[in-house]
């Protein structure tokens, strides 16, 4: 039930409103990893700009996870025309380190995959507007 519940608030956080214009879809993906599930937050949105080789949209994934080992980490990756850039923040250092070890392989399969390499980054700590994917649509909001 409670996962039948998480898929319902996502698909109701996707609906657009009138503070959100541009269009959201979010999903929780459960990821094994014996011997316990490891639960990935994902959202993607796209910014609608025109859609021309001017002017192209902008589509973004905001992904957030915490694995044992790693601690959490947040990523945020968006694709403008042909470029893509990726912002990572991991809360523990040794992530950080090895996160900033990799950062040249992702640079070079961004190319591989034919995409001009924007900023690619790692910082130790939390986004500013660090909250889990999904949660980016209020869908009840009360005042006490």
């Amino acid at each position: 039930e409670g996962a039948l519940a998480r898929i319902q608030l996502s698909q109701l956080a996707s609906v657009p409103t009138d503070t959100t214009a541009a269009p959201m879809w979010t999903l929780e993906l459960p990821v094994r990893n014996e011997p316990r599930t490891d639960t990935w937050h994902l959202r993607f949105t796209q910014e609608r700009r025109g859609g021309d080789i001017a002017n192209p949209d902008i589509w973004s994934v905001a992904l957030a996870f915490d694995l044992e080992g790693l601690g959490p980490v947040r990523a945020f990756v968006s694709v403008i025309g042909e470029q893509v850039s990726t912002a990572l923040w991991a809360e523990e250092n040794s992530t950080v380190a090895l996160f900033d070890r990799h950062l040249e392989e992702l640079r070079e399969s961004f190319h591989a995959a034919g995409l001009v390499v924007g900023r690619v980054d790692c910082r130790h700590g939390a986004p500013a507007e660090a909250q889990p994917a999904g949660t980016g649509t209020r869908l009840l909001d009360v005042e006490a």
